[in-house]
């Protein structure tokens, strides 16, 4: 078994015409709209000619497209992968729009693929590194709508005007999210347009996004795609179905598409979620819909807020010091109400669970102090 990655080296001499687009594509593409392509790929906000996969590879400024440590490596081999594959060396790029605003608690991006056969794929950007962009996956999951949303909604609908056709919709986490909300958000010409939505492991939405009627109209277009311990994926999960597929990855590792395991061409399925991170997930989501709107935004706010205590800025600076950071957590929770104190416990025994099962194990230790 491998990854994407693996699947391009095997399958990447395939042409769509002899494989069609499938999930993995999918997934390749979203994974794609994480390089840094500022002042290269050409902006929404400027009429320019598609830029060619291999224009990229020769730029002068190609470096930055991998300045994302997290990644790096993986990203790099990806973008080669894809560059010399006949199945994506027609890929041509546009519409590129990107927004940063801390103040605002807004990460945006989004760009617009063309692929050789036709296919116009609608790529939003995911969580990046930062603990803001992961602050911003619980706020889209507990309340609607957040600026990033609201800025996928005016891209989709700028971006179909100049675009002919069918499309398809997606992104990773909370690209995902985003995806499937501007589809249901967007003019009912462009929704009429939408071929297919694609959520990976994007977190969910309130109760009352799911019984909407716009949500109805585009259900069927839906595909969720979940590693087998989802923890964003499954934030606020009421959608009718969804796929679990296989990670090498542990805890909230599984997140990272570097690990979702492929063979044969195609995702590894799992029949379900591991039960255990199935049964914490259905409390934490029980638990938050117990809450009202401002309640659910003081128990997000008193989550990065104890997370900010460890002054780690990345997911990275938060894991590679575990012991430290988990403790400093811990100590910080002891001023919350009994129940809140609770779930967040839990929460942070989840986040630290990805490199070695015994990081959790000590933090249960930890709430006995």
């Amino acid at each position: 078994m491998g990854n994407c990655i693996d699947y391009l080296n095997r399958y990447g001499r395939k042409e769509l015409s002899e494989m069609p687009f499938n999930d993995v594509d999918s997934l390749i593409l979203c994974q794609l709209s994480y390089l840094k392509f500022e002042g290269m790929v050409p902006e929404l906000a400027k009429r320019r000619k598609s830029m060619k996969i291999m224009d990229l590879f020769i730029h002068p400024q190609r470096e930055t497209l991998f300045i994302d440590d997290r990644y790096e490596a993986q990203n790099r081999s990806l973008f080669e992968a894809v560059a010399f594959s006949k199945r994506f060396q027609n890929l041509k790029m546009n519409h590129f729009s990107y927004l940063i605003d801390f103040d605002k608690q807004i990460q945006f991006a989004a760009i617009t693929f063309f692929l050789e056969d036709g296919t116009t794929y609608v790529a939003y950007r995911g969580t990046d590194e930062t603990i803001i962009g992961w602050k911003e996956d619980f706020n889209m999951a507990f309340k609607t709508p957040i600026p990033s949303q609201l800025l996928a909604v005016e891209y989709l609908n700028k971006v179909s005007r100049r675009i002919k056709g069918d499309f398809i919709v997606g992104g990773h986490s909370k690209g995902g999210n985003l995806a499937v909300y501007a589809s249901m958000k967007c003019d009912e010409e462009v929704k009429g347009r939408i071929r297919r939505i694609y959520t990976n492991d994007g977190p969910g939405f309130v109760k009352e996004v799911f019984s909407s009627a716009e949500f109805e109209s585009i259900k069927s277009r839906i595909t969720k795609i979940v590693p087998q311990s989802s923890l964003i994926g499954m934030l606020l999960q009421h959608q009718e179905e969804y796929q679990v597929i296989q990670s090498c990855g542990k805890g909230v590792a599984q997140h990272d598409p570097y690990t979702w395991e492929v063979k044969d061409g195609i995702f590894v399925h799992k029949n379900d979620l591991n039960q255990g991170r199935k049964l914490f997930n259905e409390r934490l989501n029980q638990w938050v819909e117990s809450l009202d709107e401002e309640e659910r935004t003081v128990f997000v706010e008193t989550l990065f807020k104890i997370i900010s205590v460890t002054e780690a800025e990345t997911l990275m600076d938060l894991t590679e010091e575990w012991r430290e950071n988990s403790y400093k957590m811990v100590n910080a929770i002891k001023e919350v109400d009994a129940d809140t104190r609770k779930m967040l416990r839990k929460i942070i025994a989840a986040l630290f669970h990805v490199k070695k099962g015994k990081k959790a194990v000590a933090i249960e230790k930890r709430k006995r102090i």
